[in-house]
């Protein structure tokens, strides 16, 4: 029997790991096993020096929906393929999803329901005013990349500035695609991570004393900064 199940990827490699697991399942001859793969997107506009420009969106970034048998081949290879994290359900089980609930998620993006509230994303060299979240009535400019560009700082220089600048910087200089920016600036900031931690752990085999702190855990970190500061 074929039920919904939904798979979790690393963040950007939702349409690799759909094409991987179709590739895969063919290899192994069990495709059969596999009615369909589905990555949720919606439009949206972008807008990029003044241009409106029309492109997808993932609906659910890090999320691939599959209508599969779940048998030992079909868990294992799905489990084994690059980039995936897991399933969604108890202990990373993978658990039947009703298919009203597919249904009704598929029909909502068809319709245009639970879009991002302006349904645009707006690139550097745009105004914008928040409207909702802790900086209510803030009004932003989403132009400091393109602004330095315009002052005379160069692509190279913007390296010196940090990944987002770079990539950002990449992307308004047309060597990048927005999709391609997302990606690779998200592969480069895990990479820089990992590097700080192995940086982190060195430090503590030299008796350094690291406070770690627990992720979302604001008492914790206030409580350090009162002792250090």
């Amino acid at each position: 029997m074929k039920n919904w199940y939904i798979v979790q990827s690393h963040s950007s490699f939702e349409n690799k790991v759909a094409v991987l697991i179709k590739e895969e399942a063919e290899k192994l001859k069990i495709s059969d096993k596999i009615e369909e793969i589905v990555v949720p997107t919606h439009d949206i506009t972008e807008v990029k020096r003044g241009k409106r420009i029309q492109r997808k969106k993932k609906y659910f970034p890090g999320y691939v929906l599959i209508k599969s048998e779940m048998d030992n081949n079909i868990y294992h290879m799905i489990k084994n393929i690059k980039r995936v994290s897991g399933f969604l359900g108890s202990k990373g089980v993978p658990i039947p999803v009703l298919d009203k609930e597919i249904e009704k998620i598929l029909g909502q993006i068809k319709d245009g329901v639970a879009q991002p509230k302006s349904g645009i994303e707006y690139a550097i060299g745009e105004k914008v005013q928040v409207i909702d979240g802790p900086f209510a009535s803030f009004h932003g400019m989403v132009e400091e990349v393109e602004n330095l560009i315009n002052n005379g700082l160069s692509i190279n220089r913007l390296n010196y500035f940090g990944l987002e600048y770079k990539f950002i910087g990449k992307y308004l200089n047309n060597e990048l695609s927005y999709d391609d920016m997302v990606e690779k600036l998200n592969i480069a900031i895990n990479q820089f991570s990992k590097r700080q931690m192995t940086f982190f752990r060195r430090m503590e085999k030299r008796g350094i004393d690291i406070k770690w702190i627990e992720i979302n855990n604001y008492n914790q970190a206030y409580s350090l900064t009162k002792l250090h500061f």
